[in-house]
């Protein structure tokens, strides 16, 4: 994973969006609504 990844704005996460393969960055995306999911479970 690329180390802007995490700090990079949202304009920027857009452009890397399109840079990286789908499948990769889908997996980035769920990765994120699960932990977002289990916080609001919590």
């Amino acid at each position: 994973m690329n180390r802007t990844d995490n700090s990079a704005p949202k304009e920027e996460k857009e452009v890397l969006k399109s840079r990286l393969p789908s499948r990769a960055f889908c997996a980035v995306e769920m990765e994120e609504a699960s932990s977002a999911r289990m916080n609001r479970n919590r």
